[in-house]
Order: structure tokens, then C-alpha cells, then sequence
């Protein structure tokens, strides 16, 4: 009789007793650590929703009424991260070790099928793009199984349909990049990458705000702009991302690595409003605030104060 480790998630606010919990269950084999994190997706970027201790070879669940229908990760937070499809009411059965990962019994949704031929279809190239010196010959391989298995997804769920084929869109060019981008004794010239690489950025991937649907989506968007010859100059950097919202979401990103230069910050954040909205210049302005500090030698703030005549 196998022991389950049930981790009731109560994490999300406005929660109707109609609402139906999604149920996750999963084996660990060898190679994992003890323990695992369930994550969601907010603004394409991974929050934690709970994490859960397990003993080596034992079982453990989470169960938890879902925020929104979409792209989940499960995984170590570390070395393996795994996607899941998750809407009300799912249950998912899995089995995971430091070779595989794979779905296990009847109950797993028809996204989740889908989802799963993804990943054991692109397993090797993902591993490849980071951990090996060579990817080309395997990864266009893979762009040759791309369309066929694009053709069969064709479950009952039309959202999940199109947003799986822009996830496996969106996975080609992290291993692309990746690969180019991850530290390794040699990477290749441009002139030795294989042409997908021209295709990789395009004015036209971006005009809708899909990408943050997407477990690494900030992470990739940041891939896309590091080609450019001058990344550290906003207007330059943003120049192959037209949607708006994504602008100004990469500079937010961009403005997290300002250290305690106040002025130094102004100056980026006076080149960089006019690419956020008004949610995101308060997040610019609230930064600015906690980088205020007069020190001596630094330029004095501009103090307008009314005299004694107002």
C-alpha cells in the first residue's frame, strides 16, 4: 500500500465551492532530491505556489484549486523542472527520476498526453542545448518531427491547441539559444549555426503578450534581445519586441539590476518611460524611492520650496 504525501494548497484568495481542485500525484525515483516545488505561471515568470518533502523512492500530491487554466511546472526548482496543462477538476499521475519523466495510470487529462509526447520528443535536445558541446544534428531532427506533431494535436481543449503550438514554438528557441548562451568550452561562429537561427527574431513573434503564458518567458524574452550589438541601451535592445506590454515588462526586468545609484537610475528610467504603462512606472518610481540617497560627492537633488511669500 503506497504512502501519499498530500499537500493541500490553500494559497489562493476568492475561492467558490464550485470550484473543483486539480489532484498531482507523482513517484519519485533515484537522482532527485527530497524536495519538490509546484509552480505557477505570473507574468512569465515561475511562483512558487507550495513545495513538499518526500522520502527517496516514496510518493507525494498536491491538490489545490487552480488560480488560472495553463502552463504549470513541477519539479526540484534546480535541475529538473517538468511542465503540466492544469484547469479545474485535472488529476495528473507521474513518475520522475534523474533520467525520466513519465505519466502514469488512466486519469492524466488529454493536454497532459499531448504535453508529455513533447517532452519525451525534445527530452535529449533539451538536455543537449545545455549540458553538451554538440545540438545541431539531433535538434534538426526534431525541427523535422515538428509539423507532424503540431498536425495531431487535436484535443477537445481549443485553447490548449494553440497555445501548445506556440509553447513548442517558444521551447525550439530556448534549446536554440541556450545552446549559443549557456556557459561551454566552445560555442559555435555564427557561420557555423545551422539557418534556423535566422528565423529565431522577428518583428512579428511579438505582437500579442502570449510569451508570458509561458513557464521561462521572461527568460527567453531576454535571450531574444541578447543578440543585439548594444543590450545595455533600452531603445536598441527593445527594438525587435513591438508589443508594448512586453517593453515595458523587460524594462522593469532591466531596472532590477540597477545597484544604489540613484542618479545613474534616473537617467535609465528617464529613457525607459515612455515604454511602460501606468502600472509599470509606479514599479519604476517606487524603485527610485528606495534608491534615494544623498551622498556626499553624488549630485544634489532639485528641492523646489515654496518661500515666505508662497
Amino acid at each position: 500500500m503506497k504512502f501519499v504525501l498530500w499537500i493541500i494548497c490553500l494559497f489562493f484568495v476568492r475561492v467558490l465551492p464550485a470550484q473543483k481542485p486539480v489532484t498531482i500525484e507523482c513517484r519519485i525515483g533515484e537522482g532527485i532530491g527530497k524536495i519538490m516545488q509546484l509552480s505557477g505561471v505570473n507574468n512569465g515568470q515561475q511562483k512558487i505556489l507550495a513545495s513538499a518533502s518526500y522520502a527517496q523512492n516514496g510518493y507525494y500530491g498536491f491538490r489545490f484549486i487552480p488560480e488560472y487554466e495553463g502552463f504549470y511546472v513541477l519539479g526540484d526548482g534546480k535541475s529538473y523542472e517538468y511542465p503540466l496543462y492544469l484547469k479545474a477538476g485535472d488529476a495528473v499521475s507521474l513518475f520522475m527520476d534523474k533520467d525520466t519523466i513519465y505519466l502514469t495510470g488512466k486519469n492524466n487529462t488529454a493536454e497532459n498526453k499531448v504535453l508529455y509526447d513533447w517532452v519525451k520528443l525534445s527530452k535529449r535536445v533539451c538536455e543537449k542545448s545545455i549540458f553538451y558541446e554538440d545540438l545541431f544534428p539531433e535538434f534538426e531532427v526534431l525541427l523535422s518531427k515538428i509539423k507532424p506533431f503540431c498536425k495531431n494535436i487535436e484535443t477537445k481543449n481549443s485553447r490548449f491547441n494553440e497555445l501548445m503550438k506556440h509553447f513548442i514554438s517558444y521551447e525550439l528557441d530556448r534549446f536554440a539559444l541556450n545552446f549559443i548562451y549557456t556557459p561551454r568550452s566552445e560555442h559555435p561562429s555564427k557561420e557555423q549555426r545551422i539557418a534556423y537561427y535566422n528565423s529565431i527574431v522577428d518583428n512579428n513573434k511579438f505582437q500579442d503578450e502570449v510569451i508570458l503564458e509561458m513557464p521561462d518567458g521572461i527568460k527567453l524574452l531576454k535571450l531574444y534581445i541578447e543578440n543585439k550589438k548594444n543590450a545595455s541601451d533600452v531603445q536598441e535592445s527593445l527594438a525587435v519586441i513591438p508589443n508594448k506590454k512586453l517593453q515595458g515588462t523587460l524594462v522593469v526586468e532591466q531596472a532590477k539590476g540597477f545597484g544604489r545609484s540613484y542618479f545613474e537610475y534616473m537617467e535609465f528610467m528617464e529613457k525607459a518611460k515612455k515604454y511602460v504603462d501606468a502600472d509599470q512606472l509606479k514599479i519604476l518610481e517606487d524603485k527610485a524611492s528606495e534608491l534615494y540617497e544623498a551622498k556626499k560627492g553624488e549630485r544634489a537633488i532639485d528641492f523646489t520650496c515654496p518661500d515666505a511669500n508662497g
